[in-house]
């Protein structure tokens, strides 16, 4: 009899443990299906702020503001010097970064990319550990301000891109992206990059 007992109380448990991953499954396929939405018609669910290069841009209690922009083919970081291909340059990007709020704030070189005017995106340069000031990945305090660099490498006929920041949000169907145009006619063109003290 205690067996019978004991194997219904099991298979209570076990029903009970199968609903919840039952659903917790249905939960998931609904957020991937919400997803596959994403890529089909990914701009219906992009908010979009275009800002001029000087502008800033405020979201929630974090502000950026671009301070300076640079363009070079060589950089000369504490470990010597990085140098890019004949048709290519590097476009240093001096940027502000103030948390108001009263949580660290975390943030990366890979939160940003450039855009061209074909939509092609070029990534931050993952190799800058050595370039002091380089912003790599990194937790902002409450109250408190972070200046540094960003560094990419692009193609020497593009004559505008714009620097794209995607705000993280909890709701997986939508994202803010901030965007600055940058005309790289206007932008000063230097030997070299060296900020090594």
């Amino acid at each position: 009899m205690a067996l019978g007992l004991r194997s219904m109380i099991m298979l209570a448990i076990t029903i009970i443990v199968f609903g919840i991953v039952f659903v917790n499954l249905m939960n998931i396929a609904n957020k991937v299906a919400d997803n596959n939405m994403d890529v089909n018609n990914i701009e219906n669910y992009k908010e979009l702020e275009d800002l001029t290069l000087s502008q800033l841009a405020t979201y929630g209690n974090i502000s950026m503001k671009i301070l300076d922009v640079f363009k070079t083919k060589k950089i000369i970081g504490n470990m010597g010097l990085k140098k890019c291909k004949e048709n290519e340059s590097f476009i240093i990007i001096k940027l502000r970064i103030k948390n108001n709020g009263d949580l660290p704030y975390q943030i990366s070189n890979m939160d940003f990319v450039l855009e061209d005017k074909n939509n092609n995106t070029y990534e931050s340069e993952i190799d800058v550990l050595d370039i002091p000031n380089a912003i790599t990945l990194t937790a902002i305090p409450p109250h408190r301000k972070l200046e540094g660099y960003l560094i990419f490498r692009i193609p020497d006929n593009l004559d505008t891109v714009w620097l794209c920041y995607q705000t993280s949000e909890l709701n997986i169907n939508y994202k803010k992206v901030l965007r600055w145009k940058i005309n790289l006619n206007e932008v000063k063109d230097i030997d070299e990059f060296s900020v090594i003290k």
